[in-house]
């Protein structure tokens, strides 16, 4: 086989390389995070000049305006199973629409 590496071998490579680039990351990002500040400091910026600030606009819009509803809102039931169960047709279908009757389909069980 020659110089071949076995694939134990290559995923050995494959942890140090990580562990040396994660350290290389680290390394430049302290020195990012330092220059940043200092031009932060050397300008007097301020994070809304950033794009940081909580106010009510940002780079990416305005902030919704809160609608004034609490709590989850209810749904009237579109389904009534076999023994009376209730079902809106959202989220999760209940055990009864996977045991129908045969010869019966979800559209027989909707609510008028």
């Amino acid at each position: 086989m020659g110089n071949e590496m076995s694939y134990v071998d290559l995923q050995i490579q494959i942890k140090k390389l990580q562990d040396q680039a994660e350290q290389v990351r680290a390394s430049e990002l302290a020195a990012i995070i330092a220059d940043t500040k200092a031009k932060i400091a050397q300008y007097g910026l301020t994070a809304k000049q950033l794009g940081l600030s909580t106010g009510e606009t940002s780079p990416r819009g305005p902030k919704p305006k809160a609608s004034g509803k609490t709590g989850k809102s209810t749904v009237a039931p579109k389904y009534k199973g076999p023994q009376g169960q209730l079902w809106s047709g959202r989220g999760r279908a209940p055990l009864w629409t996977l045991a129908l009757p045969a010869g019966k389909t979800l559209a027989d069980y909707m609510i008028a």
